[in-house]
Parts: structure tokens; C-alpha cells; sequence
């Protein structure tokens, strides 16, 4: 039986710049040929900020007077991503993502 209250997910908000260089990187993956790979790395990390970040990531920042922290999450071989989480609000902001170490993606950067 599928239980009656599930968490709540998180909102992720990845501003304009991000989401453009992303696109550049889909777009560049699909003519080098790992454009399912990098599909399923982008999959991942967004089912891992919506779903527990605080987990997912390493914990960089405490800010104690607005409940946030500021964290960073890997998708090895993929992405390295640094993230602001507000637990109460259920709200991530995506600051940067830039690729990881022997990441694919580190000759189109």
C-alpha cells in the first residue's frame, strides 16, 4: 500500500544562464555521442534535489537565521553542482553547476 502522506519534493529554481549552458552541453553531448548518459546525470540530479538534498550533498554554509544551508552534490564522472536549501520553504536554488572531475563535459566547458 502506497503510503497515504509522501514527503513533500522540493521546487528547484536554476536560474536563466544555467539552464542555457546546460542546453550548450545536451546539445554538444549529442554530437560527441553521450547525449543518453548526460541525459540520465541531469535526471539524476534533479530527482536528488527534489527529493532529500541535504542528503545528497556535503554541507558547505549554515545560515541559523533564515533556515537555509548552502550544500554541493556530485554526480560522479557528470556534474558538480552547488545548491542553497530552504528545508521549511522546500526550495532549492541551483548557484552553479559546473562538470566534474574526468567528466565528458570538461572539453565543451
Amino acid at each position: 500500500m502506497a503510503d497515504a502522506n509522501p514527503p513533500l519534493r522540493f521546487t528547484v529554481a536554476t536560474p536563466y544562464p544555467l539552464l542555457d549552458r546546460i542546453r550548450a552541453w545536451a546539445h554538444d553531448a549529442t554530437g560527441r555521442g553521450f547525449r543518453t548518459e548526460f541525459l540520465a546525470a541531469l535526471k539524476e540530479m534533479n530527482e536528488r534535489l527534489e527529493s532529500d538534498p541535504v542528503a545528497w550533498g556535503d554541507l558547505l554554509r549554515e545560515y541559523v537565521q533564515i533556515d537555509a544551508v548552502e550544500m554541493r552534490g556530485m554526480i560522479p564522472k557528470w556534474l558538480l553542482v552547488w545548491y542553497g536549501v530552504h528545508d521549511r520553504a522546500r526550495q532549492v536554488v541551483v548557484r552553479d553547476i559546473l562538470p566534474a572531475p574526468g567528466s565528458p563535459l570538461a572539453a565543451l566547458s
